[in-house]
């Protein structure tokens, strides 16, 4: 994969989309890369969902869902959509992305619309929910999903016979499409019920973002979308500035500091307004000088995959080859992963120096001394806590790396010996200018959240 190769499919999957703009192609994910890895990432071994996913799938023509509802307002004046990962995740104060906002704006004013990653069950709520909620059902009525999988097969073969650059025939980008148009069709349901003022959702450039946009506009032309973009902007960012026709588009970007802003600001060029706004979610922004080491005991890395399932093998791969007595490895999953069997009886199994973490993120941070990590924000709290940040790079890759501006040389490659890899990070004089440099941008990063600013744009807009 070179460069030349990602901007030109970048180009030409830009222009399919402006000349093929039906819910059906804009929902493929594959047309819509978050960045280069999205599409052109090497095929694993292991793969911990795409078989139970068919299977699901194909369950779906016979088991139908609702929608769980938890609320008693009949009328609201915003609309959040966000995303549910957890059962920790239904606390109206503090949602998983949007932090406190519900509770600035109104407790009777916001709706919650949770999509769902983590296989919601009504009976595994042990408390009262506190907040106005639905949670997405992962199935519609069996009509309904047939009627989208004809639409989306016969739409993709057809449009396939005509474009050879493009490898839009795969039953990933079929599924991906359906997937992605079953989110924006029970939001346009929750729109027609009832007349929002405002509709914010996590804008990273998802398709059902850009679906989503499109049925607010045709249901209530007065209604505001505001894309919340609260993470990294990496280097060749791709979905998030895609611009196919205004329809899709939010109308207004919130986003987590001044440095995003003007990233976003110098994307966009001026066809989108950009507030900074700070990081909503609760976070501890006091800052920690450098651990000290002591070389005497095991050195700790606490290592954080995102999670996507080609990633997370990756690190497992990594983290076994390079076993030692030297390193304990504290593996920190991505919340939609934490319970996942396959992933801990790897670990367990074959890792005498890898452990599962299940603390609290402020634990681990405190508790380690690097972060092994590839495309996770949360490098920048850990650094701030005081980590040695090690980027793991793959051969011939395009770095997904949020400190792709600074790290130069905080870098470990797949084929490395990761032990030998840290004595040379932890010891030499440029790893500690560099980390300098790392550890002051992390600090300024995020920005504390302005309610009250946030609270004057929306009323003045």
């Amino acid at each position: 994969m070179t460069i030349k190769e990602i901007k030109e499919f970048y180009k030409e999957s830009k222009n399919f989309l402006k000349k093929n703009q039906s819910v059906e192609m804009v929902g493929i994910p594959y047309l819509n890369p978050h960045f280069p890895r999205s599409v052109f990432y090497k095929k694993k071994k292991l793969n911990f969902n795409f078989f139970n996913k068919i299977v699901k799938y194909l369950l779906r023509f016979f088991i139908f869902n609702k929608n769980f509802n938890s609320y008693s307002n009949k009328k609201f004046k915003y609309l959040i959509l966000s995303h549910f990962v957890s059962y920790d995740n239904l606390n109206y104060n503090d949602d998983f992305y949007f932090g406190s906002l519900a509770e600035k704006l109104g407790y009777n004013n916001v709706l919650f619309v949770l999509i769902d990653h983590a296989g919601f069950n009504k009976k595994k709520i042990k408390k009262k929910i506190k907040g106005n909620y639905i949670i997405l059902a992962k199935t519609l009525n069996p009509f309904i999903e047939v009627k989208m999988l004809l639409n989306t097969f016969f739409k993709v073969f057809y449009k396939s016979l005509f474009n050879y650059k493009l490898k839009l025939l795969s039953i990933n980008n079929i599924l991906g499409s359906v997937d992605n148009q079953r989110i924006s069709v029970q939001v346009k349901s929750i729109f027609k019920k009832y007349d929002f003022d405002k509709f914010f959702f996590t804008f990273e450039g998802n398709p059902y973002e850009k679906l989503s946009c499109y049925e607010a506009k045709k249901i209530n032309k007065n209604m505001k979308s505001i894309g919340y973009q609260f993470s990294v902007l990496r280097k060749f960012q791709h979905s998030i500035y895609l611009n196919i026709n205004k329809k899709f588009n939010p109308n207004l970007v919130f986003t987590i500091g001044n440095y995003n802003k003007k990233l976003l600001i110098s994307k966009f060029q001026n066809r989108l307004k950009v507030y900074s706004t700070g990081f909503l979610k609760k976070k501890i922004f006091n800052f920690r000088k450098n651990k000290i080491i002591n070389y005497k005991k095991k050195i700790k890395v606490l290592v954080m995959p995102e999670g996507i399932p080609s990633e997370i093998e990756l690190f497992i791969k990594f983290c076994l080859s390079n076993q030692c007595k030297e390193i304990i490895f504290n593996f920190r999953l991505h919340p939609i992963f934490k319970k996942n069997k396959i992933i801990n009886e790897i670990i367990s199994k074959k890792s005498n120096y890898t452990k599962i973490s299940n603390n609290n993120i402020n634990y681990d941070f405190n508790n380690n001394d690097l972060i092994l990590y590839r495309g996770t924000a949360s490098v920048m709290d850990a650094v701030k806590f005081g980590l040695v940040p090690v980027y793991l790079a793959e051969k011939n890759e395009v770095s997904v790396d949020p400190l792709f501006n600074l790290n130069k040389n905080h870098i470990v490659k797949y084929n490395d010996n990761l032990f030998n890899g840290i004595n040379k990070i932890l010891k030499e004089k440029k790893y500690q200018n560099e980390l300098k440099k790392i550890k002051k941008f992390s600090e300024t990063f995020y920005e504390k959240p302005n309610f009250k600013k946030l609270i004057n744009i929306l009323e003045n807009y």
